[in-house]
Formats: structure tokens, C-alpha cells, sequence
């Protein structure tokens, strides 16, 4: 009997232990601050900066260069600088590429999502990355959570 007593003491005792670790994982998760650099960079290297980066295209005899969305993304200084707090030339009035702390108003959101068409934000073009799978949900996420801490470099 006092052996069945001790089992399910410690059963308890164990549930409680990793209760309090669970909840302290989840509460280092949510105090987990992104960057651009270390966090955004790396989907956005991989995504986005072949296609939106500084191209030679030949108009007539002339050799012009052309960026795909007017957004350069050849170094994370260049992107970072080209979205964060930019107006965004395809949705509509009040949206940013990147609103620090508002995804709601970040068309970057919008255009990885798909519901760039929408028209509540009015915006044009196809889902990025174009021609490419969509973004997994985590990285999605990931770049939401950084937008609502402030859109940090």
C-alpha cells in the first residue's frame, strides 16, 4: 500500500515538475526577440532576393537597370532599408511594406499570405514568391512576430 502510495506521489510530483518546465519553455518562447538579420534574413535570402535584386536589361541599345518591385534586396542593409517603414506602391493608402508593430498594415503580410487582392487592401500582382511554393506557416509566423515586436534589424 505504501509503495503505491510513493508511485503515484512522485507520478504527481513529475506531472508538476513538467508542467512548470512546459510553461517555462512557453514563456521563453514568447519573450524570444527577432531580428531581421539573424531571424527575417535567412527566408528572405532564400525566397525573395534572386528575383528582387538589381538586373541589366537590354531597352533598345540601351543596357537599363531593372529591379523587380522596386525593392533591392542584394545585402539584408538593402532590404531592411527598402521595406521597413516604406509605402507600399501597390496596395492601397496606409499600408506600409513592413508597419513596425502593425502586420495588419504590412503588405509584405498580405502579398506572402495571398490576400493581397483583397479589398480591404487593394493591392495587385501575384502571391510571392512567385515562382516558387508558399512560404511555409512558421516562417510566415516568424515574420509576423517580428513585425509586432517593432520590425528590429
Amino acid at each position: 500500500m505504501m509503495k503505491r502510495i510513493g508511485v503515484v506521489l512522485s507520478a504527481v510530483f513529475a506531472l508538476e515538475l513538467l508542467g512548470a518546465f512546459t510553461s517555462v519553455g512557453v514563456q521563453q518562447a514568447e519573450a524570444k526577440k527577432y531580428s531581421f538579420r539573424r531571424h527575417i534574413w535567412p527566408t528572405i535570402r532564400r525566397y525573395c532576393s534572386k528575383c528582387h535584386r538589381p538586373k541589366r536589361v537590354r531597352k533598345g541599345k540601351k543596357r537599363v537597370i531593372k529591379i523587380s518591385g522596386g525593392l533591392n534586396m542584394k545585402t539584408w542593409r538593402l532590404a531592411y532599408k527598402n521595406m521597413v517603414g516604406q509605402a507600399s506602391k501597390q496596395a492601397k493608402e496606409g499600408f506600409q511594406i513592413v508597419f513596425p508593430g502593425q502586420p495588419a498594415f504590412s503588405y509584405l503580410y498580405y502579398k506572402l499570405v495571398g490576400n493581397h487582392k483583397s479589398p480591404n487592401v487593394g493591392g495587385k500582382g501575384k502571391r510571392m514568391p512567385r515562382k516558387k511554393r508558399r512560404l511555409a506557416a512558421w516562417r510566415i509566423n516568424r515574420i509576423v512576430k517580428w513585425i509586432q515586436q517593432g520590425a528590429n534589424k
